[in-house]
């Protein structure tokens, strides 16, 4: 079992549902790791003003306040929904040489590529990514964009850049959620039949046709607008 969520209303809820946590511990034999366990502090109206002051087996738990940003699921985010510091950890983790091609392509991999990217900032990442390349071949800024992003077959060395990670990390998601007969593969179904609705397409290849017409900034409430752009 990894990465549970338990949500409550206020303090005394939250404490139960711990407490309750911490006898699932000791029934199914399972160890929580207490140094990765947090406390966000949403505010959902509940009224209570003083910071949570929560347990587990008698042991304080780390608390992020509304506008503390903490790690989930690979996503640093604010409690309060706000995602903007995973891209600019993307950012600066690119903007340094030594850590490029270890952390910065994975990073933007893992989480990033779920978010919502303008144009204007992919653009952004992209120099900087080239930059980087540039730098680890020992070239100045000047050598030609094209050598590093091109495909092969045109000569190019078809390095990774925002765009096709996006494309891939978005095919693959679908692909995992198509795979079983379950809610997922509904919901994924349903947003693709909600997309040509929407542009009044009957096909997927409609659809492509249709994306064609409309900038990247102007299309991001559904997955395969976004995809296909």
């Amino acid at each position: 079992m990894d990465d549970v969520t338990a949500l409550a209303q206020d303090n005394a809820g939250g404490q139960i549902l711990l407490n309750a946590t911490h006898e699932f511990e000791a029934w199914s034999n399972t160890k929580l790791n207490l140094s990765q366990t947090v406390v966000v502090n949403i505010d959902g109206g509940s009224g209570e003003v003083d910071p949570p002051q929560l347990t587990y087996n008698q042991q304080p738990i780390k608390i992020f306040q509304a506008t503390e940003s903490f790690r989930h699921l690979g996503f640093w985010a604010t409690p309060n929904g706000n995602i903007a510091v995973t891209k600019h950890r993307v950012l600066v983790k690119t903007k340094f040489k030594e850590l490029f091609q270890s952390m910065a392509v994975s990073v933007f991999r893992f989480s990033a590529a779920q978010l919502r990217w303008s144009h204007a900032e992919l653009d952004q990442l992209q120099s900087l990514w080239v930059q980087a390349y540039k730098r680890a071949e020992f070239l100045a800024n000047g050598t030609a964009t094209a050598v590093f992003i091109f495909p092969k077959k045109w000569g190019g060395e078809e390095l990774s850049i925002p765009v096709n990670i996006i494309v891939k990390e978005f095919c693959n998601n679908i692909r995992r959620c198509l795979v079983h007969d379950d809610v997922a593969k509904s919901i994924t179904i349903q947003e693709l039949q909600r997309a040509k609705d929407e542009w009044m397409c009957n096909t997927l290849n409609e659809l492509y046709d249709e994306m064609e017409l409309w900038q990247w900034n102007e299309v991001d409430d559904n997955v395969y607008w976004y995809l296909i752009q």
